[in-house]
């Protein structure tokens, strides 16, 4: 007799029929009269359970271990086929295959309604139902990171989950990076308030729209007034922006004298409005100088004429635009144009260019008077190759007058030029006239005035922009910290503005005094008081 079946002899293993442990044998002698030999080892080896150690199941029918539980009621299953032949009606099995207990006690037929319950109600995690844990309760219960082989799962009710469950891992990476940056937001937030302070406590949103919008459009206004208003009346506009500026002492003079009630400051609102004088005066008048004096002077001087290279300057002094070319002919006046071999450069980091605008019999005369340069920055060298503009276009015959003989706005880079101009004098044997004019040679003068028109407009757009970042900026900061607003409980003095000047309270509630002796009991006294001080609350 081998080992291995002396062990099995000897080990004694429990009838799940009446829970008694046999060993094989005494299950031979009380079976041996109902069931064969096979169907014996069957029972014995797919049935009944080791008196010790852990549980055994079968992989063949329960491959995912389902049944297996930790610690507590036990579930085992029975052998391969067992099913099958409890429904064929062949032997044997846990119901049909009974043991030595008698055939099927009432505590056997309890034992398999319970088990018929529990295994026809759904169990989380269950991968015999659910193999690849697609349904919502097993994602909110089981957790593959922690447990992948799903070890230590519990059976729970439907809807219970697990008291380790951290709803956080359940949440999308998207979900899950949204809620990072909002926190991450509020916490930058949280800081940026914690540096600047608690401020003014009773501040409104409408007081801070106001110390922010009126004094940005005050700003508006002063600028368009530099570079509008000031193409009709100089005058107008030096009062007007004065204008702005005394009411913004008037508003500080007013907070001096007292007057502080109301939830929007006057010292703040008239240091703003200061602010935006100052602000709008410098804007205007580096957007005057920079891009609107020579647009509107296309729009105010002279245009046309007929003009050649011996026109004198000072006949074309109140022009804006100078026209060489003869519709008639189809060509410039006396074959006027630009000379590009007698130009001449001053380098100062940019070269400054000009050449003469010249007809042929006066570039060949021995003295050759120039009434006409034509203008342009980094388009030649040291002495000729002028290709500024439309110079070296054959039917360009257009002058645009560059005012202050400047470029690209009147005045700019003066100096440089009139140096340029001394060069080709002197190289060249020229003879600038007085007054000459300086214009930039194009093809189409209005291509130039539309540029400039752009220009133009695109200024008014940037410091509206930077106007309303810097006034956004100072008036929410005059709006947190309630600079000048003097509130309930702090002042100890309200101006009335009545002709008879200030009158004082103490911050301390009022008490009614004890009227002197013979003066009654003194509640007159008291209730014209109280009416006084509920008359001034705000």
């Amino acid at each position: 007799m081998s080992s291995a079946t002396a062990t099995a002899r000897m080990e004694r293993r429990i009838d799940p029929e009446d829970g008694i442990a046999r060993t094989l044998e005494e299950l031979r002698q009380a079976c041996k009269d109902k069931y064969s030999e096979a169907e014996i080892m069957e029972y014995w080896q797919m049935s009944m359970v080791p008196a010790s150690g852990e549980n055994i199941a079968s992989v063949a029918e329960d491959p995912f271990l389902t049944r297996v539980t930790g610690p507590g009621p036990q579930v085992h299953t029975v052998g391969p086929g067992t099913l099958a032949q409890q429904r064929s009606g062949g032997p044997p099995s846990a119901t049909r295959m009974r043991g030595p207990g008698g055939a099927g006690s009432a505590r056997t037929l309890a034992r398999t309604e319970v088990d018929a319950q529990v295994d026809a109600q759904p169990r989380v995690g269950d991968v015999s139902v659910d193999p690849f844990l697609t349904s919502d309760r097993n994602r909110d219960v089981a957790d593959l990171g922690a447990d992948p082989f799903l070890t230590h799962g519990d059976q729970r009710a439907p809807g219970q989950v697990r008291s380790d469950y951290d709803p956080a891992r359940s949440m999308s990476r998207r979900q899950q990076a949204l809620q990072a940056a909002v926190m991450a937001k509020k916490h930058w937030t949280e800081y940026f308030f914690r540096l600047l302070g608690p401020g003014d406590t009773e501040r409104k949103p409408q007081t801070r729209n106001i110390v922010i919008f009126g004094p940005w459009l005050t700003f508006l206004w002063v600028v368009l007034l530099w570079l509008v208003l000031r193409r009709y009346s100089a005058t107008g506009t030096y009062v007007l922006t004065g204008l702005v500026a005394l009411v913004g002492l008037a508003c500080m003079f007013l907070w001096y004298l007292g007057r502080r009630g109301g939830p929007i400051s006057l010292v703040s609102t008239g240091s703003l409005l200061i602010v935006a004088a100052i602000a709008g005066t410098a804007a205007g008048i580096y957007g005057w100088e920079r891009f609107y004096r020579q647009y509107w002077w296309t729009q105010t001087g002279f245009t046309g004429g007929a003009t050649t290279a011996i026109t004198p300057a000072l006949a074309r002094a109140d022009f804006a635009v100078l026209n060489f070319w003869d519709d008639t002919s189809g060509a410039p006046y006396n074959d006027t144009r630009v000379d590009p071999m007698m130009s001449a450069g001053y380098k100062d980091t940019s070269y400054y260019c000009v050449a003469p605008i010249l007809d042929p019999r006066l570039a060949s005369a021995s003295n050759k008077r120039v009434n006409y340069w034509a203008v342009g920055v980094n388009c030649c060298q040291k002495y000729g190759h002028f290709t500024c503009d439309d110079s070296r276009n054959w039917d360009a015959a257009g002058g645009v007058v560059m005012l202050g003989g400047g470029y690209p706005c009147p005045s700019c880079n003066a100096d440089k030029f009139r140096k340029a101009v001394t060069k080709a004098e002197a190289q060249f044997g020229l003879v600038s006239a007085p007054g000459a004019v300086f214009v930039r040679w194009v093809k189409e003068p209005s291509g130039v005035i539309t540029s400039l028109l752009i220009e133009a407009l695109a200024y008014l757009a940037i410091c509206a922009f930077l106007g309303a970042l810097g006034f956004a900026f100072l008036g929410w900061l005059t709006w947190y910290y309630g600079i000048g607003v003097r509130r309930l409980g702090d002042r100890s003095e309200l101006d009335l503005g009545s002709a008879r000047g200030k009158v004082i309270f103490d911050a301390t509630p009022l008490v009614p005094m004890a009227p002197p002796q013979g003066a009654g009991d003194g509640s007159e006294r008291a209730a014209a008081a109280a009416r006084l001080a509920r008359h001034f609350e705000p």
